[in-house]
């Protein structure tokens, strides 16, 4: 037991590691540091899509106010939990300067310092499960709750070792209480070999990682819904990736003459993004069962570990869009649908555009020229004018009513020859209609992805006869009056017209018709009810400030929107 750092009592220790101890250790190799206390992070921190992209700098600057900030997450390996920022302006000014009223003391502690923005590996301190490192490039500051470790010469390595099943079983010797501090991570065993091809395995594990995390708009690096960036070179890289794949699960030869690709058509195109993702997944997982094979081979533990990483341990498509079920990948349409479908919400909203990669809109006070309309595939897409895209029925009174510019959307990328096959596909996958789903669930599910803190927030009547999105980031102090004024208003005086239409022939409606016009006036009643509470937000012109952060200025607005919780 005295051979173990800290004398664990650890009786199921083998001789093999054991012999480990008495090399070198990872604290050798690597300077951890364990992160800072902001002392109040519902002050100072923020989910990165809360704010303004202009106050947001990526790169180590120091010109503007919040800054990437690590802080755990969930398992994950390689790459990615890059969700939140960090108010550093003025080099911490306001953190440094956080004085406990009961005390006078500063609240906050233990900074960076001379580490900070460095490259470095980063974990969870507190995990419920298996330990997880991800890389880091310049530019973070971290969490007490994302540690993280520095070395200018082993990084990628120690990276690979970390993630290992070897590691995993020092550190249920070292950490067994899944509290993994930084004085436990250094005294796993560290043994260098074969460290040029471990590390090329490293940065193809990072890679794949990489592109999965940015494939997902919850990324300040997104760039664009992948099925619209499936052509040529992804699909003949899928076709050589298939290939491959059979060559080394059958050694026999293939003659493969393939249909052309079909970019207008929604269901070849997920078919074509799922061949390769499914590639993807599957090369990650070899490479870490290939690291598991390297390191158990250096230290020496062939009796006692195996290689095999089960793949529901692969971290990536972990937003729902795949399931491990018998072993095997499943897809889960409806989740890819529902990204598509956010995305084309987004380009409504000007968040995004189909002509460019990445944010367009993220900021308050937006130009003419950025909510001009603009062409893709040779046809105009207009910016919604507004920020304000209503959910309801498809047969409101409104022409930039959510279901019908989804249809102009799904148009205009994928072409007017399959739109009707195409608007099929999409409500086969939601297993519903459009309208349904717009309707029912879309912000439930925009909430969820947006971790309760939503940029399109939702302005309902209590029973949703009444219901549209305003892009937080667009919203000034006349939203709520020109939502009043210009969808509402108009929206009840459209319910009422229907319902002196049915009115007037009453006698001749049937009994399914003579129930709708029931709730035709129940929804009148619902709309004039939220008009009332509506009316009072809309006279404050409330004005807030981004930096708040969502939960303080949705709270502004009182009942007139949908709860986050």
């Amino acid at each position: 037991f005295e051979k173990i750092p800290g004398c664990p009592i650890g009786y199921w220790v083998s001789e093999k590691m054991i012999e480990a101890f008495d090399q070198e250790n990872i604290g050798n190799e690597m300077i951890t540091r364990e992160g800072m206390a902001t002392a109040d992070n519902n002050r100072f921190l923020r989910v990165w899509h809360e704010i303004s992209k202009n106050k947001f700098s990526k790169i180590n600057s120091r010109a503007n106010k919040w800054y990437p900030y690590n802080k755990g997450g969930s398992f994950r390996k390689w790459f990615g939990n890059r969700e939140f920022v960090v108010n550093w302006e003025n080099e911490g000014y306001e953190i440094k300067n956080n004085i406990d009223s009961l005390t006078g003391r500063i609240r906050s502690h233990n900074y960076n310092g001379e580490y900070a923005f460095k490259e470095c590996g980063t974990w969870n301190s507190i995990a419920s499960g298996k330990f997880s490192i991800r890389y880091c490039e310049d530019g973070f500051l971290w969490d007490s709750k994302g540690a993280s470790g520095f070395s200018d010469t082993s990084l990628f390595y120690i990276i690979a070792l970390l993630n290992s099943v070897v590691s995993e079983r020092f550190l249920d010797l070292l950490a067994p209480t899944l509290d993994y501090k930084v004085g436990d991570i250094i005294r796993i065993p560290y043994c260098l070999h074969n460290q040029e091809y471990i590390n090329s395995v490293v940065h193809k594990n990072i890679t794949i990682s990489q592109q999965d995390w940015n494939a997902h708009e919850t990324s300040w690096d997104f760039k664009k819904n992948e099925l619209l960036t499936i052509d040529d070179d992804t699909f003949y890289n899928n076709l050589e990736n298939f290939k491959k794949k059979f060559f080394k699960e059958t050694g026999g030869e293939i003659v493969f003459d393939p249909a052309p690709p079909q970019y207008d058509d929604l269901s070849w195109v997920m078919e074509a993004y799922k061949q390769k993702w499914e590639y993807k997944f599957y090369n990650l997982h070899d490479n870490e069962e290939e690291l598991n094979r390297q390191f158990i081979s250096i230290y020496g533990l062939e009796d006692e570990l195996t290689p095999d990483v089960p793949l529901d341990e692969v971290t990536i498509l972990q937003q729902g869009e795949i399931s491990i079920e018998d072993n095997e990948i499943v897809w889960h349409d409806d989740v890819i649908i529902k990204q598509l479908i956010s995305y084309a919400i987004g380009c409504m909203m000007g968040r995004y555009r189909l002509d460019r990669d990445g944010l367009h809109i993220a900021h308050p006070n937006a130009t003419s020229e950025e909510i001009a309309s603009y062409t893709y595939n040779g046809k105009t897409f207009d910016i919604d004018d507004d920020g304000i895209v209503p959910l309801m029925s498809r047969d409101c009174d409104f022409h930039d009513n959510g279901v019908l510019r989804f249809t102009e959307w799904l148009r205009i990328t994928f072409g007017d020859e399959r739109l009707q096959e195409n608007l099929n596909f999409v409500e086969k996958c939601l297993g519903k209609t459009i309208e349904q789903y717009l309707q029912k669930d879309f912000w439930k599910d925009h909430k969820k992805m947006y971790q309760n803190r939503p940029i399109y927030w939702l302005f309902s009547s209590k029973k949703g006869a009444f219901q549209c999105i305003a892009y937080m980031h667009r919203m000034t102090p006349y939203t709520a009056e020109r939502i009043r004024a210009k969808y509402l208003l108009p929206h009840i005086e459209w319910l009422i017209q229907k319902k002196t239409d049915m009115e007037a022939k009453y006698a001749d409606l049937t009994t399914r018709e003579r129930k709708q016009l029931d709730t035709i006036a129940k929804q009148i009643d619902e709309c004039r009810e939220y008009h009332d509470r509506l009316h009072v937000v809309a006279d404050k012109q409330i004005n807030f400030d981004l930096d708040d952060g969502v939960i303080v200025n949705y709270a502004k607005f009182g009942d007139v929107l949908q709860k986050i919780k």
